[in-house]
């Protein structure tokens, strides 16, 4: 299947995303960066995982949890994008103060 990676999107962000899909349930920053340290055999910052996350939920392919804003889930879209069916490249995220756990920076 091709996916069409979009310039705002980080190498890390496609592997990310098939995380959470392959988990199933919502997960954290701090399980993420552990499990790419194993899989990448180098040590990978949470903070950078939660950047990623913040990207990734402003482009509508992962969501935090509402009540915890920390752990995320993947969404229809991210499936969708990981299936081929959505286009990374066609999108921009832009931040929305108005979704807490949305709001890059």
């Amino acid at each position: 299947m091709m996916r069409n990676n979009g310039d705002w999107m980080h190498v890390r962000d496609e592997v990310l995303l098939e995380f959470l899909r392959d988990d199933g349930g919502d997960v954290r920053p701090h399980w993420l960066a552990h499990q790419l340290s194993i899989k990448q055999a180098r040590p990978v910052h949470s903070g950078h995982i939660l950047d990623s996350l913040k990207s990734l939920a402003q482009a509508g392919y992962v969501e935090p949890d509402p009540n915890n804003d920390l752990t995320f889930s993947i969404t229809q879209q991210g499936l969708g994008y990981l299936d081929g069916r959505f286009r990374a490249d066609l999108l921009v995220p832009e931040p929305n103060p108005a979704r807490p756990g949305y709001v890059l920076g």
